[in-house]
């Protein structure tokens, strides 16, 4: 007989246990994924990072208890309705809700995909109920376990966040007639269009990735992206074949690398794109070797970068190039027709 699994409301009582439960598990996916931040394998840190993320207005936590034990926890966390005034907003996906990495952990023993669904159960019951049609979790790349109970769950991967180790260069053919510039403000323009490029590959299929490529996003990417140029902390780098401008990579000292990935010394890769006309010639890795000794001139270890695993162009490039897999976004999206069902 299986023993029943009771799911509550994590509380402070619950802290200690879930503590123990992430840290066991990140202290299994540190030895395979170097990257991850050890300052979550420290219990002190830790439970003071769940504390305040269960209590997180916007948060909703649970436990999974087998004979009074704790024996996995999952905090999920409704993202709040973006305004729409600046450029990056544009890109969240609204009415979305998610599981961070650092916000759930299960028992070793125990089967992922029953854990895993009783916590989600109580979630996405509330999700729905408010409107929250998008789900989110995100797993590391090396758990099977956790990505196959989320998979039953209905799913997908959808998003990869990558970690080149390294900033050495890339043994590559020269390639010819191509010039590399580092952009400056009066290429402000240039770098507009070329995101635009890459904003409506992601449009197409099979992304389907929203990007604001319209004429009513261009102030506010001409506002995104002056201030990024004016920093030089901020390069981009622009490949021209003549005048044209065929290709662009682009880093962020300050980008979205998330907190269970550490930060110091590792440089986050922005945007790379190089025209569909001009593809397969070179220049992508020549953009690339390029900004890795910029990487290495101002003291970078690490590149990380965010990539679309049905990007069928981005994906298989940048781990050619030496991009590891971390973490894996998967997720689902629920029929918006239930939110307003009453049974």
């Amino acid at each position: 007989m299986v023993n029943y699994i009771q799911v509550t409301k994590l509380e402070s009582e619950h802290l200690n246990a879930v503590t123990e439960l992430l840290i066991q598990r990140l202290e299994s996916e540190y030895h395979i994924l170097p990257s991850i931040n050890k300052d979550f394998l420290d219990f002190g840190h830790t439970i003071e990072y769940i504390a305040n993320q269960k209590n997180e207005e916007l948060s909703q936590s649970y436990v999974a208890l087998q004979e009074q034990k704790v024996i996995g926890f999952v905090i999920g966390k409704k993202n709040p309705e973006t305004n729409n005034n600046t450029w990056p907003s544009r890109l969240s996906i609204p009415h979305s809700a998610g599981i961070s990495f650092l916000a759930h952990a299960i028992s070793k023993n125990t089967d992922a995909r029953i854990v895993y669904r009783e916590l989600y159960k109580e979630l996405a019951k509330e999700w729905v109920a408010a409107g929250y049609t998008h789900h989110a979790t995100h797993v590391a790349a090396c758990d099977q376990r956790t990505q196959e109970a989320w998979i039953d769950l209905g799913f997908g991967r959808h998003t990869t966040i990558s970690t080149r180790s390294k900033t050495g260069p890339l043994a590559i053919a020269k390639t010819n007639q191509i010039t590399i510039k580092q952009a400056k403000l009066t290429d402000l323009n240039t770098v507009i269009e070329l995101s635009e490029t890459l904003g409506r590959h992601h449009l197409g299929s099979p992304m389907f990735m929203f990007w604001p490529v319209d004429k009513e996003d261009r102030p506010l990417a001409e506002t995104f992206f002056t201030e990024l140029l004016r920093e030089e902390k901020n390069p981009h780098f622009i490949a021209y074949d003549g005048k044209q401008a065929i290709g662009m990579l682009s880093f962020l000292s300050q980008g979205f690398i998330p907190e269970h990935i550490k930060k110091e010394g590792n440089l986050y890769l922005f945007m790379g794109i190089v025209t569909e006309s001009s593809q397969n010639s070179g220049i992508g890795h020549s953009l690339l070797n390029t900004g890795m000794a910029w990487a290495r001139e101002h003291n970078y270890e690490s590149s990380t970068l965010h990539v679309l695993n049905m990007n069928y162009s981005g994906q298989p490039f940048w781990e050619a190039t030496g991009f590891q897999p971390v973490e894996y976004s998967m997720e689902r999206t629920i029929d918006s027709r239930l939110v307003e069902y009453n049974p």
